[in-house]
């Protein structure tokens, strides 16, 4: 009767007991990728580039300044003084012919290239480091766990051992390679530190 209440009790506190989820603080590369384009300063250098090379993209297809010259004129044959105005619009051949409006498209298409490349050599350097950063935290977990198997069969060596069904060497054997696995594990966080 006491153990049937003890269950009765322990299945109640499990079924109303709040669950506990375990919190991740690992990020994901979306996360990293984002984080690194916000704050590499390779990238600033690029928008500013970028921005300097639509500059002359504009400069390109605008036209030269436009000139006006007034002048006072007076003839001869008539008593009064007049003015003379003349505007002028320099204008060169490649504005006529469309040639600038190419070459202004053309710079146009380069910087908006370079842009692109250096976002794309951010996201990919990013990229590997992360995976190398996976890599090894995922060497190291295997290491652990293979250290740790490593000692339960120790123990189950050392058991055996000492009912005399295998020899105390064997034990010896998996604690050197739990020692060495450790060592792995412990030369991998030093890498990823």
């Amino acid at each position: 009767m006491k153990k049937s209440i003890i269950w009765q009790l322990a299945i109640v506190a499990i079924l109303f007991s709040a669950p506990s989820y375990a919190e991740t603080s690992a990020l994901t590369l979306d996360q990293i990728i984002k984080e690194s384009l916000q704050k590499n300063t390779s990238l600033f250098r690029a928008q500013r580039d970028f921005d300097d090379r639509m500059a002359n993209v504009t400069e390109t297809t605008l036209l030269d300044n436009p000139e006006l010259q007034i002048d006072a004129v007076r003839d001869k044959g008539e008593g009064g003084t007049g003015t003379d105005l003349e505007f002028t619009q320099p204008l060169k051949f490649s504005q006529i012919s469309g040639a600038r409006v190419s070459y202004a498209d053309a710079l146009s298409n380069v910087a908006s290239m370079e842009q692109k490349y250096e976002i794309l050599k951010v996201i990919n350097e990013t990229t590997v480091l992360y995976t190398q950063v996976w890599l090894l935290s995922e060497r190291k977990k295997l290491y652990e766990n293979y250290a740790n198997d490593a000692d339960k069969m120790k123990k189950l060596v050392k058991e055996s051992a000492g009912q005399g069904q295998t020899s105390p060497a064997a034990s010896h054997l998996f604690s050197s390679d739990a020692a060495k696995l450790r060592a792995d594990a412990n030369a991998v966080d030093a890498e990823l530190r």
